[in-house]
């Protein structure tokens, strides 16, 4: 698969998903703005009425159709905001172009092919009427479709650069969970700050001249900050794996 998609009926089959799984695909689908471990276990807690602390498939889908009503929610105001600013002419429709300017500066602007065909793809699931102009409600769901798409295909791809740094499936999980408890801001990537404390976790000492070297080293990007994929090289450069205790 070129990236990273939810479970499928065929391989949740005589699977269950308790809270800790539903916690990391919020984080890995991007399904709420932030992160909020409380909703997401109130959320389970009101789908598992038999209170067994595992959900089958179907009580998962519907886990899910209430994380993606309560994300709308939350990002609403926000999006009408946006929604405004592009709608010139107040017709309360975006066309196509539109769309893809408003795209271009939520920072969700595709980067390779693939996530132009994505866009695409999402563009035709949301227009019904195939009117090529969205309404507020339709440039909604796009844009939380869009998001989640584009945050599984980067998932996708930071996994498969941590397996080639000789990380297990088991010890990449474990080390998105370290990186999102560093990222305390949920801005994405982990400035001087964090990666202090990432060395402390694995039990190094590091000077500030020394951190801030190995920060430049791995930040491709010029943002004095390191994405995930990033940080796994950082700590293999540091040649310890302590941070997933």
């Amino acid at each position: 698969a070129s990236g990273a998609r939810p479970p499928s009926r065929s391989s949740f089959a005589g699977r269950f998903a308790t809270a800790e799984d539903v916690r990391r695909m919020v984080v890995e689908f991007a399904l709420l703005p932030d992160e909020d471990d409380s909703l997401v276990r109130c959320l389970f807690s009101r789908v598992d009425s038999e209170r067994r602390g595992v959900l089958r498939f179907r009580g998962f889908l519907q886990l899910v159709r209430q994380l993606r009503a309560c994300s709308r929610r939350l990002a609403r105001q926000e999006l009408q905001v946006v929604f405004a600013k592009f709608d010139k002419d107040r017709s309360g429709l975006l066309t196509i172009g539109e769309v893809n300017a408003l795209v271009s500066e939520m920072g969700l602007m595709p980067q390779c092919r693939e996530d132009q065909a994505i866009l695409r793809r999402l563009i035709t699931q949301v227009d019904k009427d195939c009117s090529d102009n969205l309404t507020f409600e339709e440039f909604q769901v796009f844009v939380q479709r869009l998001s989640e798409r584009m945050y599984a295909v980067q998932s996708g791809r930071e996994r498969r650069e941590a397996l080639d740094e000789g990380f297990c499936d088991k010890e990449v999980g474990e080390l998105r969970d370290a990186f999102y408890m560093l990222d305390s801001r949920g801005a994405g990537r982990l400035g001087f700050e964090a990666l202090s404390r990432a060395a402390q976790l694995m039990r190094k000492t590091l000077g500030p001249i020394e951190l801030q070297r190995q920060l430049e080293r791995f930040d491709e990007d010029g943002l004095n900050a390191l994405r995930f994929g990033q940080f796994v090289k950082f700590v293999r450069a540091l040649g310890s794996r302590d941070v997933l205790e």
